[in-house]
């Protein structure tokens, strides 16, 4: 059975942001996605930078395009003409995530989007998946990371591990394996 909804992670999933926040920091090389692989979050990393919020989160927006995945704009073009709701739940802060989105042209295939969620809760996930289905319907997860895997265990949805994103080996609670963008056509 399709998904009737398509919940995304946003960094790792729909776009390479590490190189991205490095660009942004005008720290190109410094381990900046050394330090996010580890745990690290940007937002403590922005802080101790000479960057303001402000000026990280414009060259952000700017940059956000090239930080795109091969195939994310074509495929969420695609998902949104056969119907497929979606939307992002990221553990990143709105005033970061909401910009990218929208720097990225991507708002239009969005309509929620739940950020600072607190990932492993489930919390954000299954407030996202009320909104996009408030019948029922079959929601899955797609995300590159152990606390994504969690939250949809969590919220008892499944969940579509991005192979391609920051993570080395599928997590816990994987029931798909996506090694490219488009394959979400198939969930």
């Amino acid at each position: 059975m399709a998904a009737r909804a398509l919940i995304f992670d946003l960094d790792g999933t729909i776009w390479d942001s590490y190189p991205v926040y490095e660009e942004a920091l005008g720290t190109g090389g410094s381990g900046v996605g050394d330090r996010l692989r580890r745990g690290g979050n940007i937002v403590p990393i922005i802080g101790a930078s000479s960057v303001t919020r402000a000026e990280f989160v414009a060259r952000c927006a700017a940059l956000a395009s090239g930080g795109l995945y091969p195939g994310v704009r074509e495929t969420l073009a695609s998902l949104t003409a056969r119907g497929t709701a979606m939307g992002v739940v990221t553990n990143l802060p709105g005033w970061l995530a909401l910009p990218v989105i929208r720097g990225s042209g991507l708002e239009t295939h969005f309509p929620v989007v739940r950020s600072a969620a607190s990932k492993p809760s489930a919390k954000g996930v299954l407030a996202a998946a009320r909104a996009l289905v408030p019948g029922r319907g079959r929601v899955v997860l797609v995300g590159d990371g152990v606390v994504d895997a969690a939250a949809a265990t969590a919220a008892g949805i499944p969940f579509a591990w991005a192979s391609y994103g920051y993570t080395e080996e599928p997590p816990a609670g994987t029931t798909r394996v996506v090694g490219r963008f488009v394959e979400v056509l198939d969930l």
